[in-house]
């Protein structure tokens, strides 16, 4: 901002001494050339005055438009800081929102941790789950090779019972007596046969 422009003071008009004493009336070339040097001086001293009175005018000019001058600028200076005001609250709006949207999407990631907190959970109880089943498949299977191998002893056994039975059934023909004998070991032979195809359909 450019320094105001000093108002010009002006001299101070030197003392003039008072009104001379009235004197007598004279005529005569003598009293008219002194009636022409006052008239003269007086007409002076009022252009001086005019003078001075322009440049107390012209300062006072200057003056006034310095205050207009500085007065515009105040102006802008309200305008620009009203705008820089504006500017700052929707910036403070701006932040305000951002701060909500970022609340929120907080929420929503604990929400997302939570529900894939579940989901390990659920996940590892069905691996526990799968572990378990292995485990119960692989003792099946124990017990099926276990039911197997024991069905293939019984049949062997079968087998040899049958192989007794054939010879009994050789050696008893001609005793009745034995006969008895040779029947009861036929039906457990069969109740053993019955038994062994029962534990291969539950296999």
């Amino acid at each position: 901002m450019p320094p105001p422009s000093p108002v010009q003071h002006l001299p101070p008009e030197p003392q003039r001494a008072g009104p001379a004493q009235p004197e007598a009336p004279r005529s005569g070339p003598l009293a008219d050339l002194l009636l022409k040097e006052t008239v003269a001086a007086l007409q002076a001293e009022i252009e001086q005055r005019t003078a001075d009175n322009a440049q107390v005018r012209a300062a006072l000019a200057s003056a006034q438009s310095e205050l207009d001058a500085r007065v515009d600028r105040h102006g802008q200076l309200e305008a620009t800081l009203q705008e820089l005001r504006d500017e700052l609250d929707r910036l403070r709006a701006a932040v305000r929102d951002q701060r909500r949207e970022l609340q929120e999407r907080s929420a929503e990631a604990a929400e997302l941790r939570e529900q894939m907190g579940r989901a390990e959970t659920a996940a590892e109880a069905h691996a526990a789950e799968a572990v378990a089943l292995r485990s119960d498949l692989a003792a099946a299977q124990v017990a099926r090779e276990a039911a197997v191998t024991e069905a293939a002893g019984l049949q062997a056994e079968l087998a040899r019972i049958g192989s007794e039975l054939a010879v009994t059934q050789e050696t008893v023909r001609s005793d009745s007596g034995e006969l008895g004998e040779a029947t009861r070991l036929l039906e457990e032979a069969r109740a053993l046969a019955q038994e062994l195809r029962s534990g291969d359909a539950g296999g």
